[in-house]
């Protein structure tokens, strides 16, 4: 797993290795020298007819930018320095240094007058952003912000790469906010680690392609920090080994069965596509608990799943019902397409009850917590009951939903994200996916922030194809947090396979669901 960041939490690092083992020079060196070997990489012929401009500031992000540029000289590549700071300019030591080194190598300067009034005139292959990096508390203004806009300008018209080092300049690195002049990178070299800022929108639409450059920087001093959260991302290659094994010797009984407890009169589609994200993400049963109404439909639609359902005016059998189906699960979803009914109250009310298995609350669960206490008052009836201990209770708002249950404003929770999940997941003792464009995996110690996705995620049903597959990760024995961040990781991939076929605009939830097939025999084979 990749942790993920804060600025703060990077220079803690960065300063702890420097004071004990390695010299700030020697950082340097190993940041710049990756740098210079990821650019060549990406030189291609046209290298040969022009050059590569490097726009640098004062510190030591600007450092990294004019060490690299003499590291490409000595690789052959042409490439000229522009600095946002005059020669007397006040510069960091490591900057002043770099600078002074660049100039006894003879390495070509152009200053920023010159670069802004003949922009057009230069033949550019390449430009590198090492303007700002990480350490950006305010808006870009002034010499800086002239350099970014005719970078952009002129990249856009001669459709040339534009590479970052460590952060695009203009993007906050804690929360990916921008400035109003921002570097827009098509490729973003993080140093040692990446910074939420390159992944949370709208910074991730300035990052371009994000490559992290390992420099050997430790996040040791991070461990035990009382007042950290640690944010990771999962990859590939954790999804491979976190995912559970499918036994060639096996059968539907060790695979799960899954409860859907979900959909009113003419909300059959939620169960349904619930349901066929919980097939699809390999569950060996699905029932689903829902109204008579949604039987014929249900069948058509799913006919492997199993059908439990129930009148309104059934009374006391429908709960007799509903506990004979909560006693035979391995995982519960309840919520969605629900209604918020008294009977769809009470209904999520006697789940909570009788659960004894981790259970997905989605929708209209969520939306009755949020102005109702009854579910609440179960909840801590059972956490104080040794006897019958609340098993994993995983919840998954959208923001909208997340701010009714919380009670922050959406702004405000908008603003912070990362934070309000984690301390709501820490209030409650719940495991949240709070659902974004980066999706929020957290039960307010450990956070995972989702890497995968597009908007074609932005339909419905597709949340409700999500709860499916959470569920039925834990029904295998997944840990629950890590089954809603695989199950968020897998179905964004899902959604990126889709949108590749079909682009971002027309694939439906259920189109998504399907793909998941795609996605576990890429995981799967590609070894």
């Amino acid at each position: 797993m990749n942790r993920i960041l804060t600025a703060a939490e990077m220079f803690l690092c960065d300063r702890t290795e420097i004071e004990t083992h390695t010299p700030s020079r020697v950082l340097m060196y190993r940041a710049a020298r990756a740098c210079a070997d990821a650019v060549r990489k990406m030189i291609d012929a046209q290298a040969d007819d022009g050059c590569v401009v490097i726009l640098c500031g004062s510190g030591n992000n600007g450092g990294d930018g004019i060490l690299c540029a003499r590291l490409l000289r000595e690789y052959g590549i042409d490439t000229v320095l522009v600095p946002a700071f005059s020669d007397d300019g006040k510069l960091s030591e490591e900057c002043a240094y770099r600078y002074e080194e660049a100039r006894a190598a003879s390495v070509p300067v152009l200053s920023a007058d010159a670069f802004l009034r003949d922009t057009d005139k230069l033949q550019i292959v390449m430009i590198i952003d090492a303007l700002f990096g990480i350490g950006l508390t305010r808006e870009i203004t002034g010499v800086s912000a002239d350099l970014i806009d005719a970078a952009n300008a002129y990249a856009s018209s001669h459709q040339i790469p534009t590479v970052a080092i460590d952060i695009a300049s203009g993007i906050f690195a804690d929360t990916g906010k921008i400035s109003a002049h921002t570097f827009r990178a098509s490729h973003t070299l993080a140093i040692n680690n990446a910074k939420r800022g390159h992944l949370l929108y709208p910074g991730a639409q300035y990052t371009g392609a994000l490559t992290v450059l390992d420099i050997e920087i430790p996040t040791s001093p991070l461990d035990g920090q009382k007042d950290g959260l640690p944010v990771y991302t999962l990859t590939d290659d954790d999804v491979r080994a976190m995912l559970p094994a499918r036994h060639p010797d096996s059968n539907k009984g060790i695979y799960g069965r899954i409860l859907i407890v979900a959909g009113e009169k003419n909300m059959c589609g939620a169960a349904y596509l619930s349901a066929l994200g919980a097939y699809r993400a390999g569950a060996g049963l699905v029932e689903i608990f829902t109204c008579e109404e949604n039987r014929i439909p249900l069948q058509t639609l799913l006919p492997e799943a199993i059908l439990t359902t129930y009148n309104s005016d059934d009374g006391l059998k429908i709960y007799e019902r509903l506990e004979a189906s909560v006693s035979r699960a391995s995982a519960i979803v309840c919520g969605p397409g629900m209604g918020q009914s008294m009977l769809a109250c009470s209904i999520v009310s006697d789940v909570l009850e009788k659960t004894n298995v981790p259970t997905v609350l989605d929708a209209d669960a969520l939306n009755l917590m949020s102005y109702l206490d009854e579910q609440w008052e179960v909840i801590g009836e059972r956490r104080g009951n040794p006897s019958a201990p609340l098993p994993p209770i995983i919840m998954t708002p959208h923001p909208a939903e997340m701010s009714r249950l919380s009670g922050i404003s959406l702004p405000a929770l908008l603003d912070d994200f990362i934070t309000c999940a984690a301390n709501y997941a820490k209030t409650t003792g719940m495991i949240f996916n709070a659902k974004n464009t980066r999706s929020v995996i957290t039960d307010g110690k450990t956070a995972f922030l989702n890497p995968t996705g597009t908007s074609a995620l932005a339909k419905g049903g597709s949340g409700d194809v999500l709860t499916g597959i959470t569920a039925t990760l834990c029904a295998q024995g997944c840990e629950p947090l890590h089954a809603a961040a695989l199950a968020a990781y897998l179905h964004g991939r899902a959604a990126e396979s889709v949108t590749a076929r079909m682009g971002a605009r027309s694939p439906l939830a259920h189109e998504i669901a399907d793909a998941l097939g795609e996605v576990f025999s890429v995981l799967e084979s590609d070894v």
